[in-house]
């Protein structure tokens, strides 16, 4: 099983979020932005309190996500910050439900774990990296 920087990190290789997202998402959750969620259905559906104090509903599946805010205008590609601190919250409390959602949201295979990597070398420029490893080490003790 990943750890919660793992499972972020795979988002990432799979293109369903931006680092600065995560970045943003993971300052939300820190900040007790998650207001409740409950699981149902395979599904996590939840409140959360944005940045600017809006209140969102977010709901995230293995087939992708929906959020009330302005970031979701870009489709279910990619996760908003909300829907990154809803995460970070679930998985604090469902580990393993967190765990397998993400893995069938990225296509996870231990096989493709290889490939992802090697394509971020290729693909991600350098400061784009650095965020990844620098989000770790800030605020994935």
């Amino acid at each position: 099983m990943l750890s919660i920087g793992g499972l972020l990190e795979e988002l990432v290789l799979a293109n369903k979020t931006t680092p600065s997202r995560i970045l943003n998402g993971l300052d939300l959750y820190r900040k007790n932005g998650v207001i409740k969620y409950r699981i149902v259905h395979e599904k996590i559906v939840g409140l959360v309190e944005g940045s600017a104090g809006a209140i969102h509903r977010v709901e995230i599946s293995s087939e992708g996500y929906k959020c009330t805010c302005a970031g979701n205008r870009f489709g279910p590609k990619y996760l908003c910050k909300h829907a990154i601190a809803l995460l970070m919250k679930a998985y604090s409390d469902e580990t393993s439900f967190i765990t397998n959602l993400v893995y069938k949201l990225v296509g996870f295979s231990s096989s493709s774990k290889i490939h992802r990597e090697e394509k971020l070398i290729k693909t991600v420029p350098a400061e784009k990296a650095e965020i990844i490893v620098l989000s770790k080490k800030q605020y994935l003790r």
